[in-house]
């Protein structure tokens, strides 16, 4: 269950007497003495994360003020009763509040503008913007926080929040735009062990990451271990229970992670109808054997794999990343034409299946791309096939998942000639980007210690990280997409600051690692 901190006014002071302050010569009152001032209008064609929005900014609202705001569907942001406007910038809603589309903003920005006495605009670029917007107004107006909270050795719990009691909210005069920092910005999800384990229900086990994952300006959400039955239809639990969740908070989905098995079902019949599909392992077809362990040479297995992704997609049209990454390791057929195809080929160890891997991804985005134009299919530069191959480029549609698992956390990522561990693995990178394809950073933040799970925070390799991956992202031949954390924005106690603090700088490019560690401390004591 959900539970809110509540901050003393001694807290409280600095920020709620600047907001008096400024709200004094102007702004908008929106509850006086805990009854509500105004109404939240959102449009009558608004979407699913436009109307979520509106609701989270009710229920905060009356947290902080008991005044419980009513919610409006209209077509027109105009009138004399005093509201907040919440809608896309090209939406009908926002033209006639008078808010022009500015249409270079990058997806995921948004305003917030007060209008007079009388008007709160919350316009964003896209619909989960929107919601961004009423976060962000939240947060950095009216003190509300979201973070984990670990307390009497919790390790997982539904998002802490710190909620001020203020009976009166004024909020403005403002007018201000925010622009991401990075435009991927994703968390990894177990979608069966979720953050609560096994035996509960999915919404149980995956709300606590994605509600914290919003709230903090994350758009991307990876789940591992997706259900996939084996005719690839719709799991009810999914749609019952986990899909309405992440539609209103406008997610992103990326869908995999180590699954060629789980994507090519290699049962026993398919084994003995067919052995020619598996690997060669000393001597002899092998259908337990794990990694790049089919036979990838074979354009059968490249168009069953394409078939079933095609099979998967038709169900599931909202899936926008379909990851085709081999099982944790680096078991690989030994027959000759894979040899020939490229395995083991490569001149050092990280680039000696490259080849070999790229062409087997390249055959089947071509034939997933045939009926899903739009999907991107994701190669996992890991292990022996993490350097890009000299001679073959990834097709279009095909996006590198790079994985910094190797990187030295000893020594800043730049300048990279000050560390030779880390000028190779980023020098891979920047390879991977040359070679035309985007650029998804896998990175490991629940820091050195692995999976031992020693506390270990590394704010300040996250900051320098994120401002090296920012440069790069300005590539736009082959533009680094962005950064998913492994370690979880919530996840064993003594990873959720990194989680967090990956979190809030893939959001904010002005933020530093001493910055979010002060707000995070000032919230938990």
């Amino acid at each position: 269950m959900r539970y809110a901190l509540i901050l003393t006014p001694v807290l409280l002071v600095a920020s709620a007497t600047c907001l008096v302050e400024a709200g004094e010569t102007g702004g908008v009152v929106l509850s006086d003495r805990g009854e509500p001032r105004a109404e939240i209008l959102v449009g009558q064609t608004a979407s699913v994360p436009e109307r979520f929005a509106a609701d989270e900014l009710q229920e905060y609202l009356e947290k902080i003020s008991g005044a419980r705001l009513p919610v409006r569907a209209t077509g027109a942001g105009t009138g004399s009763q005093t509201a907040v406007v919440l809608g896309t910038m090209e939406s009908d809603l926002m033209r006639t509040a008078g808010v022009e589309d500015p249409g270079n903003l990058p997806e995921d920005s948004f305003l917030i503008r007060t209008v007079g006495e009388g008007r709160l605009i919350l316009a964003g670029t896209n619909p989960r913007a929107v919601l961004y917007a009423v976060y962000t107004l939240l947060e950095e107006f009216l003190g509300v926080g979201w973070a984990q909270f670990p307390v009497n050795g919790r390790d997982f719990d539904p998002a802490d929040e710190v909620v001020p009691r203020r009976p009166t909210v004024r909020i403005g005069p403002i007018d201000r735009t925010w622009q991401p920092r990075l435009a991927y910005r994703a968390d990894q999800v177990w979608y069966l062990r979720g953050v609560r384990g096994p035996g509960v229900s999915a919404k149980e086990r995956i709300m606590p990451a994605l509600d914290l994952m919003a709230k903090n300006r994350l758009n991307t959400v990876q789940f591992q271990q997706f259900p996939m039955p084996d005719d690839y239809t719709r799991d009810p639990e999914y749609d019952q229970e986990v899909w309405p969740e992440v539609e209103k908070r406008g997610f992103d989905l990326e869908v995999g992670h180590h699954d060629f098995y789980r994507l090519l079902k290699p049962t026993k019949e398919l084994f003995d109808e067919h052995p020619e599909y598996f690997a060669l392992v000393d001597g002899q077809r092998v259908r337990k054997a794990r990694g790049l362990a089919f036979c990838l040479s074979n354009p059968a297995v490249a168009r069953l794999m394409a078939e079933h992704g095609i099979t998967f997609l038709d169900h599931h049209p909202e899936v926008r990343y379909l990851d085709l990454w081999p099982e944790d390791n680096k078991a690989e057929c030994e027959c000759e034409a894979c040899k020939r195809m490229g395995r083991g080929q490569g001149s050092t160890w990280p680039n000696s299946s490259s080849a070999y891997y790229l062409r087997f991804v390249n055959r089947v985005a071509q034939q997933v791309r045939r009926e899903h134009p739009d999907i991107s299919v994701v190669y996992l530069a890991y292990l022996n096939y993490k350097a890009p191959p000299p001679d073959l480029r990834p097709d279009p549609g095909v996006v590198v998942s790079f994985c910094n698992y190797f990187r030295c956390y000893t020594h800043p990522v730049g300048p990279v000639e000050a560390c030779m561990k880390n000028s190779r693995l980023f020098g891979w990178m920047r390879d991977w980007q040359r070679s035309g394809s985007p650029v998804i950073v896998y990175a490991y933040y629940y820091g050195l210690s692995g999976y031992l799970h020693f506390p270990y925070p590394i704010l300040a390799w996250i900051d320098d990280e994120l401002r090296f991956y920012e440069g790069l992202s300005l590539n736009e031949e082959a533009p680094l997409l962005g950064v998913k954390a492994t370690g979880g924005i919530i996840g064993p106690a003594q990873h959720a600051l990194n989680g967090y603090a990956f979190a809030r700088m893939a959001w904010d490019r002005d933020l530093t690692g001493t910055e979010v560690l002060d707000t995070y401390c000032t919230r938990y004591f």
